[in-house]
Protein backbone atom coordinates (compact mmCIF):
# COMPACT_ATOMS: atom_id res chain seq x y z
CA UNK A 1 0.00 0.00 0.00
CA UNK A 2 1.07 3.61 -0.49
CA UNK A 3 2.30 5.47 2.61
CA UNK A 4 -0.32 7.70 4.23
CA UNK A 5 0.72 11.17 5.40
CA UNK A 6 -1.19 12.85 8.23
CA UNK A 7 -0.06 15.85 10.26
CA UNK A 8 3.70 15.29 10.77
CA UNK A 9 3.48 11.51 10.56
CA UNK A 10 3.60 8.77 7.95
CA UNK A 11 1.60 5.56 8.26
CA UNK A 12 2.89 2.46 6.45
CA UNK A 13 0.89 -0.78 6.44
CA UNK A 14 1.59 -4.22 5.02
CA UNK A 15 1.70 -7.94 5.80
CA UNK A 16 4.08 -9.22 8.48
CA UNK A 17 3.13 -12.81 7.68
CA UNK A 18 1.40 -12.87 4.25
CA UNK A 19 -2.00 -14.50 4.48
CA UNK A 20 -2.07 -14.46 8.27
CA UNK A 21 -1.20 -11.11 9.90
CA UNK A 22 -0.47 -7.48 9.12
CA UNK A 23 1.75 -4.75 10.50
CA UNK A 24 1.38 -0.98 10.93
CA UNK A 25 4.38 1.35 11.15
CA UNK A 26 3.98 4.98 12.20
CA UNK A 27 6.99 7.20 11.48
CA UNK A 28 7.94 10.79 12.20
CA UNK A 29 7.82 12.48 8.78
CA UNK A 30 10.82 14.73 9.51
CA UNK A 31 13.27 12.34 11.17
CA UNK A 32 12.02 8.93 10.01
CA UNK A 33 11.98 7.77 13.63
CA UNK A 34 9.55 4.96 14.40
CA UNK A 35 6.83 6.25 16.72
CA UNK A 36 5.09 2.90 17.09
CA UNK A 37 4.75 -0.47 15.39
CA UNK A 38 1.71 -2.71 15.80
CA UNK A 39 0.92 -6.18 14.47
CA UNK A 40 -2.68 -6.87 13.47
CA UNK A 41 -4.36 -10.27 14.05
CA UNK A 42 -5.19 -10.60 10.33
CA UNK A 43 -4.06 -9.28 6.95
CA UNK A 44 -4.90 -5.69 6.05
CA UNK A 45 -7.08 -5.99 2.95
CA UNK A 46 -7.20 -2.38 1.77
CA UNK A 47 -5.56 1.01 2.23
CA UNK A 48 -6.70 2.27 5.66
CA UNK A 49 -9.09 5.19 5.95
CA UNK A 50 -7.48 7.87 8.15
CA UNK A 51 -9.76 10.48 9.74
CA UNK A 52 -8.48 12.85 12.42
CA UNK A 53 -6.31 10.70 14.73
CA UNK A 54 -7.88 7.35 13.88
CA UNK A 55 -7.16 4.73 11.20
CA UNK A 56 -9.98 2.40 10.12
CA UNK A 57 -8.70 -0.93 8.78
CA UNK A 58 -10.40 -3.79 6.95
CA UNK A 59 -8.83 -7.06 8.14
CA UNK A 60 -9.10 -10.27 6.10
CA UNK A 61 -8.87 -13.73 7.65
CA UNK A 62 -10.09 -17.25 6.91
CA UNK A 63 -11.85 -17.03 10.28
CA UNK A 64 -13.86 -14.04 9.03
CA UNK A 65 -13.26 -10.41 8.06
CA UNK A 66 -13.24 -7.63 10.64
CA UNK A 67 -13.23 -3.84 10.76
CA UNK A 68 -10.86 -2.27 13.27
CA UNK A 69 -10.32 1.29 14.50
CA UNK A 70 -6.89 2.25 15.82
CA UNK A 71 -5.65 5.44 17.47
CA UNK A 72 -2.62 6.65 15.52
CA UNK A 73 -1.79 9.93 17.30
CA UNK A 74 -1.90 11.30 20.82
CA UNK A 75 -1.24 9.64 24.17
CA UNK A 76 -2.71 6.25 23.26
CA UNK A 77 -1.25 5.98 19.74
CA UNK A 78 -1.11 2.39 18.53
CA UNK A 79 -4.01 1.14 20.65
CA UNK A 80 -7.11 -0.54 19.23
CA UNK A 81 -10.31 1.43 19.91
CA UNK A 82 -12.74 -1.24 18.70
CA UNK A 83 -13.05 -4.22 16.39
CA UNK A 84 -16.24 -5.65 14.87
CA UNK A 85 -16.94 -8.62 12.56
CA UNK A 86 -18.03 -8.09 8.94
CA UNK A 87 -20.13 -10.42 6.82
CA UNK A 88 -18.33 -10.65 3.48
CA UNK A 89 -17.75 -13.13 0.66
CA UNK A 90 -13.99 -12.74 1.30
CA UNK A 91 -13.34 -11.87 -2.35
CA UNK A 92 -12.89 -8.07 -2.37
CA UNK A 93 -11.91 -5.95 0.63
CA UNK A 94 -14.64 -3.67 2.00
CA UNK A 95 -14.78 -0.07 0.73
CA UNK A 96 -14.73 2.53 3.53
CA UNK A 97 -15.83 6.17 3.60
CA UNK A 98 -16.50 8.73 6.34
CA UNK A 99 -19.59 10.88 5.74
CA UNK A 100 -20.82 13.87 7.76
CA UNK A 101 -24.59 14.02 8.27
CA UNK A 102 -26.97 16.19 10.29
CA UNK A 103 -27.16 13.34 12.79
CA UNK A 104 -23.39 13.01 13.16
CA UNK A 105 -20.67 11.15 11.30
CA UNK A 106 -21.18 7.77 9.69
CA UNK A 107 -18.46 5.30 8.83
CA UNK A 108 -19.96 3.81 5.67
CA UNK A 109 -18.87 0.29 4.70
CA UNK A 110 -19.65 -1.41 1.36
CA UNK A 111 -18.94 -5.15 1.23
CA UNK A 112 -18.59 -7.63 -1.62
CA UNK A 113 -21.94 -9.21 -0.67
CA UNK A 114 -23.86 -6.09 -1.71
CA UNK A 115 -24.37 -4.82 1.83
CA UNK A 116 -24.01 -1.14 2.71
CA UNK A 117 -23.72 -0.23 6.39
CA UNK A 118 -23.52 2.98 8.38
CA UNK A 119 -21.49 2.54 11.57
CA UNK A 120 -20.81 4.81 14.52
CA UNK A 121 -17.10 5.72 14.18
CA UNK A 122 -16.71 5.93 17.97
CA UNK A 123 -17.56 2.32 18.80
CA UNK A 124 -18.30 0.49 15.51
CA UNK A 125 -21.99 -0.01 16.34
CA UNK A 126 -24.24 -0.53 13.29
CA UNK A 127 -26.70 2.37 12.87
CA UNK A 128 -28.26 1.14 9.63
CA UNK A 129 -27.78 -1.53 6.99
CA UNK A 130 -29.05 -1.57 3.40
CA UNK A 131 -28.96 -4.34 0.81
CA UNK A 132 -27.81 -2.90 -2.51
CA UNK A 133 -28.58 -6.01 -4.54
CA UNK A 134 -31.52 -8.37 -4.33
CA UNK A 135 -29.32 -10.99 -5.96
CA UNK A 136 -26.49 -11.46 -8.42
CA UNK A 137 -22.98 -10.12 -8.71
CA UNK A 138 -21.62 -6.86 -7.33
CA UNK A 139 -20.03 -5.44 -10.47
CA UNK A 140 -18.32 -2.43 -8.92
CA UNK A 141 -17.43 -3.66 -5.46
CA UNK A 142 -13.89 -2.31 -5.83
CA UNK A 143 -14.90 1.29 -6.61
CA UNK A 144 -14.75 4.03 -4.00
CA UNK A 145 -17.85 5.54 -2.50
CA UNK A 146 -18.68 9.09 -3.63
CA UNK A 147 -20.75 11.92 -2.18
CA UNK A 148 -23.15 14.04 -4.18
CA UNK A 149 -25.28 16.92 -2.93
CA UNK A 150 -25.16 15.67 0.66
CA UNK A 151 -25.95 12.08 -0.29
CA UNK A 152 -23.91 8.93 -0.80
CA UNK A 153 -23.44 7.70 -4.37
CA UNK A 154 -22.96 3.94 -4.63
CA UNK A 155 -22.16 2.07 -7.86
CA UNK A 156 -23.40 -1.47 -8.44
CA UNK A 157 -25.27 -2.67 -11.55
CA UNK A 158 -27.19 0.57 -10.99
CA UNK A 159 -26.06 3.85 -9.38
CA UNK A 160 -27.91 4.42 -6.11
CA UNK A 161 -28.26 7.73 -4.28
CA UNK A 162 -28.32 6.92 -0.55
CA UNK A 163 -29.11 9.09 2.47
CA UNK A 164 -26.01 8.48 4.65
CA UNK A 165 -27.87 9.30 7.87
CA UNK A 166 -30.53 6.60 7.44
CA UNK A 167 -29.37 4.30 4.63
CA UNK A 168 -32.57 4.93 2.66
CA UNK A 169 -32.28 4.85 -1.16
CA UNK A 170 -33.30 8.24 -2.55
CA UNK A 171 -32.82 7.67 -6.27
CA UNK A 172 -31.13 5.34 -8.76
CA UNK A 173 -29.82 5.30 -12.34
CA UNK A 174 -30.51 1.93 -13.96
CA UNK A 175 -29.48 2.20 -17.64
CA UNK A 176 -25.75 1.75 -17.03
CA UNK A 177 -23.19 -0.04 -19.23
CA UNK A 178 -23.13 -3.80 -18.78
CA UNK A 179 -19.55 -3.80 -17.47
CA UNK A 180 -18.80 -0.36 -15.98
CA UNK A 181 -15.17 0.32 -15.12
CA UNK A 182 -15.16 3.72 -13.40
CA UNK A 183 -17.39 6.34 -11.81
CA UNK A 184 -16.84 10.11 -11.80
CA UNK A 185 -19.12 12.59 -10.04
CA UNK A 186 -19.41 16.13 -11.40
CA UNK A 187 -21.26 19.29 -10.51
CA UNK A 188 -24.93 19.79 -11.27
CA UNK A 189 -25.90 16.21 -10.36
CA UNK A 190 -23.94 14.83 -13.31
CA UNK A 191 -22.46 11.33 -13.26
CA UNK A 192 -19.92 9.91 -15.71
CA UNK A 193 -19.62 6.12 -16.01
CA UNK A 194 -16.85 4.44 -17.99
CA UNK A 195 -17.05 1.14 -19.84
CA UNK A 196 -13.63 -0.21 -20.74
CA UNK A 197 -11.00 2.27 -21.96
CA UNK A 198 -12.83 4.09 -24.76
CA UNK A 199 -16.50 4.43 -23.83
CA UNK A 200 -18.05 7.05 -21.53
CA UNK A 201 -21.68 7.67 -20.67
CA UNK A 202 -22.94 10.80 -18.92
CA UNK A 203 -26.05 10.81 -16.75
CA UNK A 204 -27.99 13.45 -14.89
CA UNK A 205 -29.87 12.12 -11.88
CA UNK A 206 -33.46 11.90 -13.01
CA UNK A 207 -32.69 10.82 -16.58
CA UNK A 208 -30.22 10.11 -19.38
CA UNK A 209 -28.02 13.09 -20.21
CA UNK A 210 -25.54 12.25 -22.99
CA UNK A 211 -23.36 9.57 -24.52
CA UNK A 212 -19.72 9.88 -25.59
CA UNK A 213 -17.74 7.17 -27.43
Amino acid sequence: FDPIGFKSRVLIVGDSDPGYSGVIHCLDALSGRTLFEVNTPACIGKQPLVVDNTAYLALESVAGDRLMAMRIAGRNAGTTLWSVPLKTAQVDAPVLSMIDTQDGRRLVVKTDTGALMGLCPKDGATIWETSLLEGGEVLLSNLELCTLDGHLLVAEHVVSLIDPATGHRVQRIENLPVHPSMLIVGKGLNVCVGEGDDHLEFFRLGGFLALLE
